[in-house]
């Protein structure tokens, strides 16, 4: 199971970012933090990254979701 905290020093009206506690079956050190960023009314992007110890975060993974109108 991988935790999370949120993390209101780089959390803004637009965003929250989500950092890493423990995350399994990972070597230790390493970290994750989950952004979400609201882009308008009915779309938000969410971005993943990852970072090896005694390294910077890098983009693992990034998606848009928008709400189809009817």
């Amino acid at each position: 199971m991988n935790q999370y905290v949120a993390d209101r020093v780089v959390a803004s009206v637009d965003s929250i970012v989500f950092r890493s506690e423990s995350i399994e079956n990972i070597p230790p050190g390493f970290r994750a933090r989950e952004i979400y960023r609201i882009v308008g009314p009915d779309e938000f992007v969410e971005r993943f990254e990852m970072a090896e110890p005694n390294s910077d975060f890098a983009v693992y993974s990034e998606s848009r979701f928008k709400r189809k109108r009817q």
